[in-house]
């Protein structure tokens, strides 16, 4: 499947997709503040490079992080459910 030459971020506005962005774009993808991901950048829970004096985000870190996340709520949902 071919990517989307576009994605829609939670503002509504349009980012091309690229194989990488910056912190304040990865904040619209995930749908986190800007402050917020470069905590996550900081102490290395998102994965990120610079290049040619910017802080860039891979687009393949920026889906891991969200299927990380996800995976950890369903799990946390079934232990939920298990121990009731």
């Amino acid at each position: 499947m071919q990517p989307s030459a576009e994605a829609i971020a939670p503002t509504g506005q349009s980012v091309p997709e690229r194989l990488s962005y910056p912190v304040p774009e990865t904040a619209m993808l995930i749908g986190l503040s800007t402050r917020s991901v470069w905590t996550l950048v900081d102490t290395g829970e998102l994965p990120s490079f610079k290049s040619s004096g910017r802080r860039l985000v891979a687009l393949d870190d920026i889906k891991a992080y969200i299927a990380a996340k996800v995976e950890a709520e369903r799990l946390a949902r079934a232990a939920a459910a298990d121990a009731a």
